[in-house]
């Protein structure tokens, strides 16, 4: 489907979740950060489906950096929240709350 259309969010969700059942988590993250450009609608379902990976990975400070990416070129409440879980297991509650208020 990427062949034909490469807006296709749908392709990508499908070979990124292909991918992350095949354990090949850098690959699937490469699928799943594309929906970022085809169409930033679906970044919560990219999203749901990226921490997981980087989790995989064992690279939350990575994800934390995505994050950041994702929130400086394409505002999301995904991202958002996204974010502040992240901050709540790899730094504090504290650091999180500061976060989350200075976000929404």
């Amino acid at each position: 489907a990427l062949t034909h259309d490469r807006m296709c969010v749908r392709a990508s969700l499908i070979l990124g979740d292909l991918a992350f059942s095949q354990l090949r988590y850098d690959q699937a993250l490469q699928y799943y950060k594309k929906i970022q450009h085809q169409d930033s609608d679906f970044l919560c379902d990219a999203i749901t489906r990226i921490k997981p990976c980087y989790e995989a990975l064992g690279a939350p400070l990575a994800m934390l950096a995505y994050l950041d990416y994702l929130l400086k070129s394409t505002y999301s409440v995904s991202a958002v929240l996204a974010k502040t879980h992240a901050l709540e297991k790899t730094k504090s509650e504290h650091e999180a709350a500061q976060f989350l208020a200075e976000n929404m």
